[in-house]
């Protein structure tokens, strides 16, 4: 396990060198940051798992944060005091309290990381990305591994709003695989391997972790998704196609209507041209053990992010959700007519 460990020490490392880049904002800096700390995330919970409780983790004391290993200033906790500061004088500052959140919890202190990230969500309630970092610094500060309620209600609706949010994929496998079913945190995890680079340490730690939860399971490997049958939807504009930026992102996502949380499946289709056909198969299930086919009727909605990102906004256009049969050879007419709620 030292490998992680050592890891972990190089992104905090790295976030130190690399903070005048990460005070230049953007939508790019959120996502970076998600990668650049899962890493120490996957270390913190897989050493749970092998290790013992007692070592590092939520169960175990924060390392001194105040003197760097060379005897100088930690610039972790320069960075932070700078950011506080910041964050004084521009309390609505969004992704400065994220980062605040993020850097208390790479010092390991918890309970300063969940008061940030609080502040976080209190002002941007429907954001998946700050639902996911909320959630991971409550189980911290919690100093248990298991998960609440209120925490797992957290990771699920971030999930339900961005599929692909890494962050939640990880940590609900990692509660599926506590509470003993190891099928569904090889859906999550397969989820997040496939959003990653194949080659990337982070991919490699979490295919680990997918092959002894398939070694409990006793399979060598999961039966793939099929891909046959579906259905096609074709989504077209109720009058002139509005201008469109170059981020403009149309998202379909397939729900059950009996149980809508999460999604079956969803599917994103950057830059859309209007009229467009897109088809729909259990290969296109968020969890194998959900697949699309296995529901009739299922209710399809499109929606155009003229940001990009998956979270409903202002501008956002959206069609009226529609359900459909499942079975081979159905197709929906989707019509995006109205503003987004």
């Amino acid at each position: 396990m030292f490998y992680f460990l050592a890891a972990a020490l190089a992104v905090l490392a790295g976030i130190a060198l690399t903070w005048p880049l990460l005070r230049q904002g953007g939508p790019s800096r959120n996502y970076g940051l998600s990668l650049v700390t899962l890493l120490p995330i996957a270390a913190l919970f897989l050493y749970q798992q092998v290790g013992s409780p007692l070592g590092i983790g939520v169960s175990g004391k924060p390392q001194p944060e105040n003197v760097h290993p060379a005897g100088g200033a930690n610039p972790m906790v320069e960075m932070v005091a700078r950011l506080e500061q910041r964050l004084q004088e521009n309390p609505a500052d969004l992704e400065g309290w994220i980062l605040l959140g993020r850097s208390y919890k790479t010092m390991q202190q918890y309970e300063p990381a969940r008061a940030a990230l609080l502040r976080a969500y209190q002002m941007a309630p429907d954001d998946p990305l700050v639902m996911a970092e909320l959630a991971e610094a409550q189980l911290f500060a919690s100093g248990q591994p298991e998960f609440s309620e209120e925490t797992l209600d957290l990771l699920r609706r971030a999930l339900e709003m961005d599929p692909e949010q890494q962050k939640a994929l990880w940590l609900l496998g990692i509660a599926a695989s506590q509470d003993g079913d190891d099928a569904l945190a090889v859906q999550y995890w397969q989820k997040l391997v496939g959003l990653t680079d194949p080659a990337s340490p982070v991919a490699q730690s979490v295919q680990e972790q997918i092959d002894r939860a398939r070694d409990r399971l006793g399979i060598a490997a999961p039966e793939p998704p099929v891909a046959d049958g579906g259905f096609e939807v074709r989504v077209s504009v109720d009058g002139a196609t509005p201008a469109l930026p170059e981020q403009a992102v149309l998202f379909l996502i397939i729900r059950d209507p009996a149980a809508p949380v999460p999604p079956l499946g969803a599917k994103r289709v950057a830059r859309p041209e209007f009229p467009l056909v897109i088809s729909v198969t259990d290969a296109d299930s968020m969890m194998a053990e959900r697949p699309i086919s296995a529901t009739d009727p299922v209710q399809v909605v499109a929606r155009i992010s003229m940001s990009g990102s998956p979270v409903a906004g202002e501008g956002d256009l959206e069609s009226t959700p529609v359900n459909v049969s499942a079975a081979d050879g159905a197709t929906v007419e989707l019509k995006i007519a109205r503003l987004g709620d």
